[in-house]
């Protein structure tokens, strides 16, 4: 496998051919919530940082991949979100030994088991015969961050908890409705040669890239509280989206 060795296309090269300029342009707003999140986020911890700087990699990475086509690029888009959606897992588990200081051998297994899952996933994704099974493997990542989540949030008690639920409902919500958005329009290209449908692939990268951007401040304003309740109320209130986005329910 090289560099520029063809990947498999999507909708727009199927109907328009290469360079797909609409996905290519929508492919920077991915990036810009990186941007937003890395250098907007007040207080952040390095996890955050990190996950944030990997957004804006996966942004670059997917303006390329839809641009030429070329496998390096796709890997460069895919393995970004990968990496990020695997420290996303890490983080809430941190956060749950912070409540459970002493875990269970399952606790120390689980960590164990999801973690050759992921490598196992590095690996295969970029094996030519597997390249389509990347949305499938991918979905599977995120449910279990889902999984994680909820069961973090069963055991906390912070003190703005039906803020943070009401963001985490938002996030989750996004995040199924670009899920939605993705499947049906690339899906449905490969039987109707509609332009309408070229609409779908970017608004998946705006939604999919709010979605995730939400979900990642639910959980850093999770562990703020938790260990620094001072800090928290002091961080939530100079945080400017989230106040527009819960200017209704939040007692500043």
């Amino acid at each position: 496998m090289e560099w520029n060795n063809k990947d498999h296309s999507f909708c727009e090269s199927k109907l328009l051919g290469i360079p797909e300029y609409l996905n290519s342009i929508s492919s920077f707003l991915i990036s810009c919530f990186g941007w937003y999140g890395l250098f907007y986020t007040p207080n952040a911890d390095i996890f955050i940082d990190t996950v944030n700087s990997l957004i804006i990699i996966l942004g670059i990475g997917s303006v390329g991949y839809h641009w030429t086509g070329n496998i390096g690029w796709g890997l460069m888009d895919e393995l970004p979100m990968i990496l990020g959606i695997t420290l996303g897992s890490l983080y809430v588990d941190y956060i749950y030994r912070i409540l459970n200081p002493y875990p269970t051998i399952y606790i120390k297994l689980e960590v164990l088991f999801y973690l050759t899952g992921v490598v196992l996933f590095l690996v295969v994704n970029g094996m030519v015969n597997h390249r389509y099974s990347f949305p499938e493997n991918f979905g599977f990542l995120s449910f279990i961050l889902l999984y994680k989540i909820i069961r973090l949030l069963n055991i906390i008690k912070i003190d703005k908890k039906r803020e943070i639920l009401d963001k985490l409902i938002f996030s989750i919500v996004t995040i199924i409705t670009s899920v939605f958005i993705w499947t049906c329009t690339e899906k449905l290209c490969d039987y109707f040669n509609s332009y309408i449908l070229l609409l779908g692939h970017p608004l998946w990268h705006f939604t999919i890239g709010f979605g995730f951007y939400n979900l990642i401040q639910c959980i850093y304003f999770i562990k703020l509280d938790i260990e620094y309740p001072d800090l928290y109320k002091l961080t939530y209130n100079k945080y400017k989206l989230i106040n527009l986005i819960f200017s209704n329910n939040i007692n500043t």
